[in-house]
């Protein structure tokens, strides 16, 4: 689960990335300074004991994890054994909540954002059989004050917060572990796969304005939409057929006053203009 405040933090020297998919596992290692990575190895493997990107044999699985890896430490010159892992949104869930904590020394620091965002945990209703996996505020109010981006360094006597919890199954996920762990690799931390697409490739303009990434594989469609610079929406179709092995990411943004969506859109190569629907709102 990732902590709100973490989020602007380099991510190390080196860096081992594995997304684990229903027809494929890639492993990507890359060395980041100045929070900008270079990649220096990669490898990859056809993708064995998984099922739409859940795990339904631990041995098979765990030996083309381990193939993946090796060929991208091979090629790094590097044995790196510490992994980030992208996991598909084929046994995830999201859900909305909120919380509020009164601030008696009307300061608002880490700490009290940290507090608030766990309030809305403990009052998501979230089964047992799954686990928080990413925590995403999206809107920030101080006292009456609504709509804040960042409440560090503010002044109030009350702390609002919505955010947006993705959650996993606890048995795909437990069972994910175990297939890493037995090719002898640590994890460092679990992210969503579209949710890591959408960092990857959407600017600060194109969240603010509104956008939708939706990254297309192999057996499901995971669909993020974004209004404000946040995340307000996220959904996995696994009802609509990609042919095999083919992957690719659409860039859909939406008309604003200030900047025409058909420009957003030839900029980023997403989309024929002869697909745009330039009057969709989110």
């Amino acid at each position: 689960m990732e902590d709100y405040y973490n989020k602007g933090q380099d991510l190390g020297q080196t860096i081992l990335g594995i997304d684990i998919g229903s027809t494929k596992i890639c492993a990507i290692i890359a060395t980041c300074k100045d929070g900008i990575p270079r990649v220096i190895g990669t490898g990859f493997h056809k993708s064995m004991g998984l099922k739409k990107g859940s795990i339904t044999n631990i041995e098979q699985a765990s030996r083309a994890i381990k193939d993946a890896v090796n060929d991208a430490r091979r090629v790094a010159g590097t044995n790196i054994n510490k992994a980030v892992i992208s996991i598909s949104g084929a046994y995830t869930k999201s859900t909305d909540s909120s919380g509020i904590v009164n601030i008696p020394n009307n300061e608002i620091g880490i700490k009290e954002i940290n507090r608030v965002i766990q309030t809305a945990l403990y009052n998501a209703s979230i089964p047992s059989e799954y686990e928080v996996i990413h925590i995403l505020p999206y809107n920030f109010k101080l006292d009456d004050q609504d709509f804040i981006d960042d409440p560090m360094g503010m002044s109030g006597s009350r702390l609002e917060v919505s955010v947006r919890i993705i959650t996993a199954q606890k048995s795909s996920l437990g069972n994910l572990k175990k297939a890493i762990k037995t090719a002898g690799i640590e994890i460092e931390n679990i992210v969503l796969a579209s949710y890591a697409s959408s960092i990857a490739v959407l600017s600060e303009d194109e969240k603010n304005l509104g956008v939708a990434c939706i990254d297309f594989v192999a057996l499901c469609q995971q669909v993020l939409a974004f209004h404000e610079e946040a995340c307000k929406v996220t959904q996995t179709v696994a009802d609509i057929q990609i042919p095999k092995n083919e992957s690719f990411l659409l860039f859909l943004s939406l008309r604003d006053g200030s900047i025409e969506a058909t420009d957003v859109l030839h900029a980023a190569g997403g989309c024929p203009p002869s697909l745009m629907v330039v009057d969709t709102g989110i």
